[in-house]
């Protein structure tokens, strides 16, 4: 039921993009950039759903978990692959369908998909970073563990770390856009080179962080 649930939020999501009055190219353009960070927040609500609780589903058996030769290190690592590739999956489907019906530029097309895979991977590792932090193993109503104190500052994080992202790429983007229109600005990679740096490292700061955090709390946990 929640997997239908998600393809109807994708699809009216993609409807209302193919309803956009798109007039400009101008606007067209902009709509497009705006769109990464839409679709990428639609991909963190997925995560709070399947990623953030995905700790404190192993429940009482986490003990096992604990007592087997497995690392901590090791278990959240296996937790990071089991959900980024299906996030991955859901956001470059939307990406790719939302370019489609946008007719964006090839430059557009480029940085939505690498967006689509540094903020995925930046997302799983706060998702499951956070839910191990702020687990609930005693819970069996999935909803209290999304509406817990470690949900919510999930929620709030990632919120904050994709308007950080899109207002660091809007400064090159907004001079992309003079250069096409009125052929002003500049469009070397050496100056987009210090925005991609600074990308690469908030991002990887957002996904280690957590992780690390997380790791420190679930070797300390004696609760279960």
């Amino acid at each position: 039921s929640q997997l239908f649930l998600l393809l109807a939020i994708i699809v009216i999501y993609l409807f209302n993009i193919y309803k956009l009055p798109l007039d400009t190219p101008f606007l067209k353009m902009l709509i497009s950039f705006l769109n990464i960070g839409a679709v990428s927040f639609v991909v963190s609500a997925v995560a709070l759903r399947f990623a953030f609780p995905i700790i404190s589903l192993e429940g009482k058996s986490f003990w096992l978990i604990r007592s087997s030769p497995l690392t901590v290190n090791g278990f959240l690592w296996e937790k990071v692959g089991t959900v980024f590739f299906p996030l991955l999956l859901i956001e470059i489907l939307l990406v790719w369908f939302s370019n489609f019906l946008l007719s964006v530029t090839p430059l557009v097309w480029y940085l939505s998909l690498a967006n689509a895979v540094l903020i995925t991977w930046a997302l799983t590792g706060l998702a499951v970073g956070l839910g191990a932090m702020y687990p609930r193993f005693k819970t069996e109503n999935i909803a209290q563990i999304e509406s817990s104190f470690g949900g919510l500052l999930y929620i709030l994080s990632s919120f904050f770390y994709l308007a950080l992202i899109v207002g660091i790429e809007v400064i090159p983007l907004r001079n992309y856009i003079q250069y096409g229109v009125f052929l002003k600005g500049r469009t070397s990679f050496s100056y987009f080179l210090p925005y991609i740096v600074i990308l690469l490292l908030v991002s990887f700061f957002v996904f280690i962080v957590p992780l690390k955090m997380g790791q420190k709390r679930l070797a300390q946990y004696e609760d279960y």
